[in-house]
């Protein structure tokens, strides 16, 4: 049992030890090329935004997502709500959609508008936006989603880490990016012939991977837009999908 729980740590830390491989060679690349000779005050940006990066990554990682403490035993109420019995406590109860687990809400709440989620894993009736997550095991307040590069739940407790992760490091490469470009115009590029020369074409590809870099990071401002608007990733989604199809 100590093996196997030893096993799952390791697995969990092989992620955040890897990205943080990837992010310290991404950096690498630019300190011994392309934004080599810039101005000091424009390589300590990118060096904040790398450290920032990496210490809201490990706090991601290191942080109580806001795990739900489970309970040992079913819970008596649901399970009169299971043998048919009337429980009379003054809320209303209903099956959820796929009829898996039971709704709580108030007698003066529409149906799809509930207060608790009865969760017959964890045996607890957990809040709205909560969600019990498979790998983990519990459920998570403010379940946004599992990440298994970062081998942790992002939800309540962690989710603004892991929206600093990703906006920090698209900052840094947004700032690669535009080191690299100050660069090429400092040894004379697009003058013709500058673009034959190897450390000139080195540093229009580290511009490229910088750039692809910086938009695929785009989606951390989506989890910034998340976190201050109290919705999760998934439903943010939904929502810019149902207005795209309706409007």
């Amino acid at each position: 049992m100590l093996n196997q729980q030893l096993h799952i740590k390791t697995v969990e830390f092989l992620g955040p030890l890897g990205l943080t491989f990837y992010v310290l060679l991404i950096a690498l690349s630019g300190f011994l090329l392309g934004v080599r000779g810039l101005p000091w005050w424009y390589q300590a940006l990118i060096s904040i935004a790398v450290v920032l990066a990496l210490v809201a990554l490990w706090l991601t990682l290191l942080t109580d997502p806001g795990a739900l403490t489970p309970a040992h035993a079913p819970d008596p109420l649901a399970q009169l709500l299971d043998a048919g019995l009337p429980v009379l406590d003054g809320y209303v109860y209903q099956r959820d959609p796929r009829g898996a687990t039971w709704l709580r809400r108030t007698p003066t709440s529409k149906p799809d508008v509930w207060i608790a989620k009865y969760c017959p894993t964890c045996h607890i009736w957990r809040p709205p936006r909560s969600h019990h997550c498979g790998e983990c095991g519990v459920c998570m307040e403010h379940w946004d989603h599992h990440c298994g590069i970062v081998g942790n739940c992002i939800a309540k407790k962690n989710h603004r880490f892991f929206a600093g992760f990703l906006v920090s490091a698209q900052i840094g490469c947004l700032l690669l990016l535009g080191g690299a470009i100050w660069h090429l115009e400092l040894r004379g590029v697009p003058t013709p012939g500058r673009w034959m020369g190897t450390e000139s074409f080195i540093i229009t590809f580290l511009a490229v991977v910088y750039g692809y870099h910086g938009v695929l990071l785009l989606f951390g401002t989506m989890h910034c837009l998340s976190i201050l608007l109290g919705e999760c990733w998934k439903s943010l989604s939904r929502r810019s999908c149902l207005l795209r199809y309706t409007g």
